[in-house]
């Protein structure tokens, strides 16, 4: 989709949204307030917008004190990574600072603010991800996520294994991401460094968090394509998440989690 097209009809949707609306008027002068993330990619692929994020440019003091200037609330549960949700009625946005990622141990980051929209995006896990619109419909796309999206591909930003090394769970996602296109592309040399990293995904990332991200599987639009691949020469086969993540959880006995996995595959 096209640029202009965003701008002429993605916002003004958007601001449909009155609580959302009253949101973007409150920052209005006050701070560079942007959309991205999930919100920008459903709406290039048609699909229903459920949340609504942004990135700032401010510090999260600021945010809160622009909040609070104007009687909204908010929950602070994500302020070790800049996150500061506003609450509007039960309506809830989370507004995170622009920062980079200094390093990791492997699940979280160790987080320092900026002022560069584009450092920002650097520490992104996909292109898809990584679309900036701001409140007047002006787009920034550092990475070609929007013709990736086109494309349908999965890509990653930068050094693959750099990505999947700041966060095992971003291989989780990759696959989770292939059920958001009904015949999603990715680069195999991707794929080999999944599979080289995907041991360090069971030692890094609790089964819990696990479960919830496979939990997501099926409520996308084309679940199945997060636990198969379809392959010239064999057919359908289960992908290499699918088959560790079952291994896995039958040696811990991890019945709750084999239940629902389980499940999912026979819906799909």
């Amino acid at each position: 989709m096209k640029g202009k097209k965003i701008k002429e009809s993605f916002i003004y949707n958007w601001k449909k949204n009155k609580k959302l609306a009253k949101l973007i008027d409150v920052f209005d002068g006050q701070a560079e307030i942007q959309f991205v993330g999930g919100c920008v990619r459903d709406s290039i692929l048609g699909h229903t917008v459920k949340d609504f994020d942004f990135a700032i440019k401010c510090k999260p003091e600021s945010t809160i004190q622009i909040l609070s200037k104007n009687n909204i609330g908010y929950e602070l549960y994500g302020l070790n990574f800049g996150t500061v949700t506003a609450n509007i009625d039960g309506a809830k946005f989370e507004i995170t600072s622009l920062r980079k990622d200094t390093k990791s141990n492997g699940r979280f980051p160790v987080i320092e603010y900026t002022d560069s929209w584009y450092e920002d995006s650097l520490r992104r896990d996909f292109t898809m991800n990584s679309i900036y619109v701001s409140t007047k419909g002006d787009i920034t796309d550092n990475f070609d996520g929007m013709r990736d999206i086109i494309e349908s591909r999965i890509s990653f930003i930068g050094n693959v294994s750099e990505r999947i090394e700041e966060d095992y769970l971003r291989i989780v996602r990759f696959y989770s991401f292939m059920g958001i296109f009904k015949n999603p592309k990715c680069y195999k040399e991707d794929l080999y460094t999944i599979d080289r990293n995907i041991n360090y995904l069971r030692t890094n990332v609790s089964r819990k968090k696990i479960l919830s991200e496979i939990k997501k599987m099926m409520h996308r639009p084309f679940p199945h394509n997060c636990y198969f691949l379809l392959e010239q020469d064999s057919g359908l086969r289960k992908n290499n998440l699918l088959k560790n993540i079952q291994k896995w959880w039958i040696e811990d006995r991890y019945s709750e989690g084999l239940e629902i996995l389980n499940k999912q595959m026979v819906v799909t």
